[in-house]
């Protein structure tokens, strides 16, 4: 699906159409002028020639881009967004938006980026290619799939010991510290959790990488440090900042969907309380204003953690107190604390 895209909208077929209409527009013009006369015919020439001009760069940047010329055509990309922005200093852009104007921001810098670089441009909304489709696949399917899949398998592996209705607990049977060994089955399921995610990692990188090529690690992305202000990193990068908190994440989601399922003692109702809140929070930051004020203090929030390096999240919800620094403080602290609360909850648990 996301090839489609990428082929529907490739460059070529975009630019092509820019000289198509461009073409239409100077054949009509080149009419007109014909019955003009004096300052007006003059104005109109000198459209005339500019749009001769704009179409001869675009059929250069076609050929280039045909070629594999990567170098000359993003150079040539480039130097067509910065007379956008030149032109949108002296107020003689049709579009004046500051969405708009970010956007060609956007594009001058990924352009220069892959002209210095001589590398293929790929659209990251749309990510095809192995590695790229990787960091696609993290920050898009991994926070639901995780969620969805774990909330289930959990649930059903952590109450699997319960009897009549949660009053006996099997577990509590097998001779050893009880503790000892709530901490073995909890570290059972984040290593069945995470060797889930991991399979879906692999399957993601292999068929995309057999199917389209493997991408490259050099690949530049955005990231905002604030609202409009932003700069280039490359994959590599961003994924060895990115992978690690997402690990911790899903830990100490883990964690919380232990702690649910031993104080709610049946799996149905486990299920659904775990359900609520993760997916609960992931739909409502984009949606929830109270959720977006203190989305940086809850953990789960981080389980997207490419979406949190990028600063893509704290752009959108404008809150920029997500941030890799805090998501691991977060995070840490997370996990510390429920790990407290299921020695606390087993000892009230084994003296009752």
């Amino acid at each position: 699906m996301n090839h489609r895209t990428t082929t529907t909208n490739s460059q070529i077929s975009l630019i092509n159409n820019d000289i198509e209409t461009n073409i239409q527009y100077l054949k009509k013009q080149q009419t007109e002028v014909t019955h003009l006369s004096g300052k007006r015919k003059q104005d109109l020439e000198k459209v005339i020639s500019e749009l001769k001009k704009d179409t001869e760069i675009k059929k250069n940047i076609v050929s280039a881009l045909e070629s594999k010329q990567w170098s000359t055509a993003y150079n040539l990309l480039a130097e067509e967004n910065l007379k956008i922005l030149e032109y949108e200093k002296k107020g003689q852009t049709a579009n004046s938006s500051e969405e708009f104007i970010d956007a060609i921001k956007r594009e001058l810098l990924i352009f220069r980026y892959l002209s210095s670089h001589n590398m293929q441009y790929e659209p990251t909304d749309f990510s095809t290619k192995g590695v790229n489709f990787f960091a696609w696949v993290s920050n898009n399917i991994i926070p639901y799939f995780f969620v969805l899949v774990s909330a289930f398998i959990l649930t059903n592996f952590y109450l699997i010991s319960y009897r009549s209705n949660g009053i006996i607990d099997t577990d509590s049977l097998i001779p050893g510290k009880n503790i000892t060994k709530q901490f073995v089955k909890i570290s059972v399921g984040i290593i069945f959790s995470l060797i889930s995610v991991l399979c879906l990692f692999l399957v993601s990188f292999i068929s995309a990488t057999f199917l389209f090529g493997s991408g490259n690690l050099d690949y530049p992305y955005i990231v905002y440090t604030s609202k409009y202000n932003m700069h280039v990193e490359p994959l590599e990068n961003l994924l060895l900042k990115s992978l690690p908190l997402q690990l911790l994440s899903l830990i100490s989601t883990c964690l919380l969907f232990y702690i649910i399922a031993i104080l709610v003692k049946n799996k149905l109702g486990a299920l659904f309380v775990s359900l609520l809140l993760s997916t609960g929070v992931l739909f409502g930051i984009s949606t929830l204003d109270p959720i977006q004020k203190i989305s940086s203090f809850i953990p789960i929030t981080y389980i997207d953690s490419f979406s949190i390096v990028t600063g893509t999240l704290a752009r959108q919800i404008e809150n920029f107190q997500l941030s890799l620094t805090t998501g691991y403080l977060v995070v840490t602290s997370s996990i510390v604390l429920l790990s407290i609360a299921v020695i606390i909850l087993n000892r009230f648990r084994g003296d009752r």
